[in-house]
């Protein structure tokens, strides 16, 4: 129950810090307001045995964000992207069963090209979804897709902006989102969405910074970082909740300003494993095993104080305990000070999320 307390305040306390990223000093050089309504269905999970509901929906959109026109900062090596919070509240038809959903969120839209009167961008979010109707034994048993009322939410769009008329730009968006809550919870099946997007994008006008800056030089530095990590997750419909402890390696030999790759090894221990063993008797493992390695290829989007993370790996299990033995890790990590980072992901398999992560991790350099 305190390791489930503690997962919540982290999340919500690093959701906020992510706005402040935005404002920076001496670098603001044009705000933007959009409005925008959503249509859009469910899409069925690829397991077939798996309990879906179908559904259409139909949302309203609010974001506040801001870009560096014409600063040599981290922002010019992703040609000036949006940046910003905002918030969505979408509503399913299936509304008895599914409830609505309320989402508080950070996104950045990095364009492909540089943007004039038209701009076409790539979108990526995380926030996290309000589900006041989640599963509930009793009234709400119908709703497999999320069992907690706090849940992750993830997002991949690709959208484009055409300046119509002065400040007035027109917003036009296909958008992907993912909500779970990682297995913190069951029943946690998730839900994806696929969703249309259209709205009206408002530019403010403000001073432009006249300061001359010279282009960023791409040295290639090479970084190690040292994470250690706790979450949560259960094992089955009103069952016991399992700790998980990660401690992991992260070395970089080619890391810019833009971006790192590199690889990690992860040593993961499962308390939910213990229980498995003891309850499977095909399972040849010890009874006391409950601890597992991965090694993966990283890659990071270094976007100024926030980087944006996706690992992808294999599992060493000798004892036959895990059923995917491929995972793939989603997730965020923010400067709190000098080379110290907070992290939070979600670490995931071909059946789906596996459990989230909470974590404090170091640089050297």
């Amino acid at each position: 129950m305190i390791l489930k307390t503690l997962q919540k305040i982290y999340l919500s306390f690093f959701i906020a810090l992510l706005p402040l990223t935005c404002w920076s000093q001496n670098s603001i050089q044009q705000q933007y307001f959009s409005f925008s309504s959503q249509y859009g269905f469910t899409i069925p999970s690829v397991q077939t045995n798996k309990y879906f509901i179908q559904s259409r929906l139909t949302g309203l959109n609010l974001y506040l964000g801001k870009t560096n026109s014409d600063s040599a900062s981290w922002s010019e090596s992703f040609r000036n992207p949006i940046y910003g919070a905002g918030m969505q509240y979408q509503q399913f038809t299936e509304n008895e069963i599914l409830g609505n959903a309320y989402t508080f969120y950070y996104k950045i839209s990095i364009p492909f090209f540089p943007v004039n009167k038209v701009g076409f961008y790539y979108s990526t979010a995380i926030g996290t979804t309000i589900i006041p109707k989640s599963f509930h034994p009793q009234v709400y048993y119908l709703n497999h897709a999320n069992g907690s009322k706090f849940n992750v939410f993830a997002h991949f769009g690709l959208q484009s902006g055409i300046n119509f008329y002065k400040n007035y730009i027109l917003l036009l968006a296909v958008n992907y989102y993912h909500i779970s809550n990682g297995n913190i919870k069951l029943p946690n099946n998730g839900l994806n969405l696929l969703a249309a997007e259209i709205g009206v994008n408002y530019k403010f006008q403000t001073i432009k910074n006249t300061r001359k800056f010279k282009k960023p030089i791409r040295e290639n530095n090479t970084k190690y970082l040292i994470t250690i990590s706790a979450g949560s997750k259960q094992t089955a419909i009103l069952g016991n909740n399992y700790s998980v402890f990660v401690a992991e390696t992260n070395y970089y030999p080619f890391s810019f300003k833009k971006r790192s790759l590199g690889m990690g090894v992860d040593l993961v221990a499962d308390k939910s494993l213990k229980n498995k063993i003891q309850n499977d008797s095909i399972l040849t493992g010890s009874k006391s095993q409950y601890l597992y390695s991965g090694i993966y290829f990283s890659h990071t989007l270094n976007l100024n104080k926030v980087q944006i993370v996706t690992n992808l790996g294999v599992y060493i299990d000798y004892y036959k305990i895990i059923n995917e033995n491929l995972f793939y890790y989603l997730g965020l990590r923010y400067s709190l000070y000098k080379n110290i980072i907070g992290s939070f992901g979600l670490k995931a398999n071909l059946n789906g999320g596996d459990y989230l992560t909470w974590g404090v991790g170091y640089y050297l350099k």
